[in-house]
């Protein structure tokens, strides 16, 4: 499916008028990362917002011994951001892969 017909799906961006889901469109960095590749480590400061358009990301969290529990998952059309979206003194809590 294409980025604008899943901004017009998502509760947060299908209330906004065609033109200004166009307007984030063309604003948008557009990311493409391999399988198993990490958007953001537990622990960085990650002030982004992000669109899944296609894949999957993990949102996990690893403990000493290396044990890997993966706290939620997002699917395409899924919006997600980092705590430090809102205050930049706050570290991602989660790795994202």
């Amino acid at each position: 499916m294409e980025p604008m017909q899943l901004f017009e799906q998502t509760a947060v961006f299908g209330v906004l008028a065609e033109g200004e889901r166009r307007e984030l469109l063309r604003q948008a960095l557009v990311r493409q990362y391999r399988k198993g590749q990490y958007l953001a480590h537990a622990g960085e400061v990650w002030p982004y917002l992000f669109f899944l358009a296609k894949g999957a990301v993990a949102a996990t969290k690893e403990s000493l011994e290396g044990r890997r529990l993966v706290a939620t998952s997002f699917a395409a059309g899924d919006l997600f951001w980092g705590v430090s979206f809102f205050d930049p003194q706050l570290a991602m809590p989660v790795a994202l892969q």
